[in-house]
């Protein structure tokens, strides 16, 4: 685990794990700013796509059914029923994960604010004359981490405050270290320095979590698999008349088609002539 977050840019320092950004750290946190607005581009796209392939199902549903009958619309129950079901088990497990994750990292929260206050009750071990350096270095850390998720999504101005962040770990370990040898109590090297250790930890814990996403293989299945529903579902919906409306009925239909409304329901002929007029205008039917 050491040497991998070594690779990746992580030098290893003090017995904790110090951040610091790469080149493609860089790249990867610039490329962040964009996000949104990729997101954006992404569901404006998926949108306009489920429209149109909508349209081109129900055109190549209602050419089939012209061409073969009403037949033409069985046989596809089983298939768009797997498709569906597929893309619904895919949806709910990234559903499931995305919460997972939120989870995850506001448990990290309370967990880094423990660390920290855990720490801060551990001066009281070290000598009088080092506390208050002490105590100033950690509220100025404690600044400095409020700050760095305050300038998000400012990459640039995060990677500064993460810069300061870490400068602020080496000042507090160097004078910890220095101090715990000067206590007077013997176990304060034994209770300070894990206890700082523990907050120093945290912060790589809680920046490796907020780089932890679904791969991308996950999105472009989504994506294919909803644009696959929106064909069938186009398909399916040439079988709806409504959708597919007949022909002009000719003025001789159009009266037969009177006359059978009448026959169903002669009582609210006889009871609501204005009824029977303004259906007899709809349907051309002039008696």
């Amino acid at each position: 685990m050491v040497q991998r977050l070594s690779d990746l840019g992580y030098p290893i320092q003090m017995g904790s794990i110090r951040f610091c950004w790469k080149d493609r750290s860089r790249f990867c946190c610039r490329n962040l700013m964009n996000l949104t607005l990729l997101g954006a581009f992404f569901a404006v796209g998926l949108a306009v796509g489920i429209v149109a392939l909508l349209e081109v199902g129900r055109r190549i549903g209602a050419k089939k059914i012209e061409e073969e009958g009403e037949t033409a619309a069985s046989g596809f129950g089983a298939i768009e029923g797997a498709i569906f079901g597929l893309m619904g088990l895919i949806l709910a497990f990234s559903f499931s994960g995305a919460l997972a994750r939120f989870d995850a990292r506001r448990q990290l929260v309370v967990e880094e604010a423990n660390d920290i206050g855990t720490a801060w009750l551990r001066i009281d071990l070290l000598n009088p004359e080092a506390q208050i350096p002490m105590r100033d270095l950690f509220r100025r850390y404690l600044d400095s981490r409020i700050e760095t998720y305050r300038k998000v999504p400012d990459m640039a101005a995060v990677r500064a405050e993460l810069g300061r962040m870490v400068k602020l770990q080496e000042e507090i370990w160097s004078l910890a270290v220095a101090s715990t040898g000067e206590a007077k109590m013997p176990a304060a090297p034994i209770l300070f320095l894990p206890a700082l250790n523990a907050m120093i930890d945290i912060t790589t814990t809680r920046t490796e979590a907020i780089r932890i996403h679904p791969p991308v293989v996950i999105f472009v299945m989504l994506g294919t698999l909803t644009l696959a529903c929106s064909l069938f579902a186009g398909y399916d919906m040439a079988a709806q008349k409504r959708l597919n409306p007949s022909p002009p009925q000719s003025l001789s239909d159009r009266r037969l088609k009177q006359k059978g409304l009448q026959k169903q329901f002669p009582i609210i002929h006889s009871f609501f002539p204005r009824f029977s007029r303004k259906t007899s205008r709809k349907t051309g039917a002039f008696t």
